[in-house]
């Protein structure tokens, strides 16, 4: 997983917390702390943890009309 994301547009519309983790440049205790809080919610698919695009970019003040 070499994803390198040089913008918002580069997301893929779900993100894996590996994924959000490199999006944010944030560390594996920091993502999962986000995720755990409803800070960003995620949505469970199966036992693996989806945090889609939008939600992203509601927690970084991103607003698309």
């Amino acid at each position: 997983m070499n994803s390198c994301y040089t913008n918002i547009n580069d997301l893929p519309l779900a993100l894996t917390v590996p994924q959000l983790m490199k999006a944010l440049n944030i560390g594996r205790t920091k993502a999962y702390e986000l995720v755990r809080s409803n800070e960003i919610k995620c949505l469970w698919v199966g036992r693996s943890i989806r945090i889609p695009k939008a939600e992203v970019e509601r927690y970084l003040g991103i607003y698309r009309t």
